[in-house]
């Protein structure tokens, strides 16, 4: 009964952030074939609606874990849906330009997922 009271709320949050991210990719994937710029501070707004549930049934410990799969699996499904390579760096959001100032952080990017997830999995 333990395993269940903490797997149901994970698979929660887990569905939560799924749901978030193919509501994001549906909504900017429609506007770049209509050719229309996407307003990344409305959609940051709305990714919070989805990500704060999510990481109210996982925990705070989620948060960075959260923040770095939602950053590679929306980037790179976006990519590949415009007809880019997954770790295309786009020009227009403040993060894409981050990136292309400093190309190592691509690299830190998956760094800090593949270590997010280690330590929320270990604590």
């Amino acid at each position: 009964m333990i395993f269940a009271n903490t797997i149901y709320p994970v698979m929660t949050g887990i569905i939560l952030v799924i749901a978030t991210i193919c509501i994001d990719l549906f909504t900017d994937i429609r506007l770049f074939y209509k050719k229309k710029k996407v307003n990344h501070t409305r959609g940051a707004l709305l990714r919070l609606i989805g990500l704060i549930p999510a990481v109210y049934f996982m925990g705070w410990l989620s948060i960075p874990m959260i923040g770095f799969w939602y950053m590679v699996l929306f980037n790179g499904i976006y990519n590949i849906f415009i007809g880019k390579r997954w770790e295309f760096v786009g020009v227009t959001a403040r993060l894409d330009v981050i990136q292309r100032k400093h190309p190592w952080l691509k690299y830190v990017k998956y760094i800090g997922l593949i270590l997010s997830t280690i330590l929320y999995i270990l604590l």
